[in-house]
């Protein structure tokens, strides 16, 4: 199966895999580098549109797995177009959103981990449907 890309994201920093060799005795392999940028660490879909946490962290400067996860939403609707780019409060492992666009949900990544709720703006796509 293969699949067309339908957009893009539009960031400040490349996202070229960066990997090294790796070796232990017999063993080799290829391990990400530490200047490996992470891009998407989560995505989730409603009848409408496309949401995607967007990380962007280097894994050399992250900590306790922090490269996994992200602060940023971004929104595309089913036809790749970018609809919004959403700063959440606190970074966030996953997310997901209800079937009319009206909440996201998000498994927050911090000291007392748990689930936020966001009420998405009104105006996150002009195709929108309340």
């Amino acid at each position: 199966m293969s699949g067309a890309h339908l957009g893009f994201a539009e960031t400040a920093h490349r996202f070229d895999p960066l990997y090294r060799p790796w070796r232990e005795g017999e063993r080799r392999s290829y391990v990400p580098s530490d200047s490996l940028r992470f891009g998407y660490v989560w995505g989730t879909a409603s009848p409408r549109l496309l949401y995607g946490l967007f990380s962007g962290r280097m894994r050399l400067k992250s900590t306790r797995g922090s490269s996994f996860i992200g602060k940023w939403v971004h929104v595309f609707n089913h036809d790749g177009t970018p609809c919004a780019r959403l700063m959440l409060d606190e970074d966030a492992i996953a997310i997901t959103v209800d079937a009319g666009d009206t909440f996201l949900f998000a498994s927050t990544h911090s000291e007392n981990p748990g689930v936020a709720r966001y009420p998405l703006p009104a105006h996150l796509c002009a195709n929108r449907r309340r």
